[in-house]
């Protein structure tokens, strides 16, 4: 979209269809007018949108407001995939194939394959249930780690995670909050290690805490393009943290760039 500032120049974020600087933020049942208005002003920054309020998701709303609101997302290219946690109902109630069908029916371009809250699926049956999504039309999004975990991941086990749910056919692999927390607080160097050993387009970093200093501390570890699942009142923060253009990074394009853009050359951690 044009501005009247065209004049002036700022560091770029890579436009839609992008393959890093994704920001997927969570629905946990935005009302219909809401959501129009929020994807007006906000359709560029969001790549997908992650349905979340899992108790609401799964019992009071009917067949059509799913439609309505999926329908709308996809005007503006925004593929909808439903949490993980609904994922794990159906797996623990044996209804996976019947689960599929529906999000598929409903318009859900995708699924979050996820084990943080139940107990671990053996390494076949994840692979199983990521080809029975696959096969049933559905991108899978899986997510790795525990939401309330007894002690940090390390490295081989965390890359020998993503790895497997890649090598069976999941689209992005998302990296569970309370993991990431984890990690910052004990070894943040384990982060950027698992990025450039998975594949740092391959991953997606859950940031949701009730204010944006977990984003705002993945972009300066990790740097502008990475890719964030967080609250959608955020990605307007996201867009100008990426930028140098917030208070969160010190307004880094102008402290630390003099304002001015460097070509060819890729964008630093902020």
């Amino acid at each position: 979209m044009s501005s009247p500032f065209s004049f002036l120049s700022l560091p770029t974020h890579p436009p839609k269809p992008r393959n890093v600087g994704l920001f997927i933020p969570g629905d946990s049942g935005l009302p219909l007018r809401l959501q129009k208005d929020f994807l007006e002003e906000n359709h560029d920054l969001v790549d997908y949108v992650k349905f979340t309020g899992h108790g609401r998701l799964l019992s009071r709303h009917p067949r059509n407001w799913f439609e309505r609101k999926i329908a709308h997302y996809s005007k503006y290219r925004i593929g909808a995939f439903p949490g993980g946690i609904a994922f794990e109902v159906a797996l623990l109630q044996g209804r996976t194939k019947e689960f599929f069908h529906t999000l598929k029916e409903l318009g859900f371009m995708g699924v979050e394959i996820s084990e943080d809250v139940i107990p671990p699926m053996p390494a076949a049956a994840r692979r199983d249930t990521i080809g029975e999504a696959t096969t049933a039309g559905l991108t899978v999004f899986t997510e790795v780690g525990r939401k309330f975990p007894e002690e940090p991941l390390n490295l081989e086990t965390l890359v020998q995670l993503i790895r497997a749910d890649l090598d069976s056919g999941a689209f992005r692999v998302t990296i569970e909050r309370s993991e990431i927390v984890a990690l910052r607080d004990s070894n943040p160097q384990l982060l950027v290690d698992t990025a450039n050993a998975a594949g740092f387009e391959n991953l997606i970093f859950e940031s949701h805490l009730p204010g944006p200093e977990l984003m705002v501390w993945l972009i300066q570890t990790l740097g502008p393009e990475v890719n964030l699942m967080g609250h959608m009142e955020y990605c307007g923060v996201a867009h100008d943290c990426r930028l140098g253009m917030h208070r969160s990074v010190g307004y880094s394009f102008l402290t630390r760039k003099a304002g001015k853009i460097q070509p060819h050359k890729q964008e630093e951690s902020l």
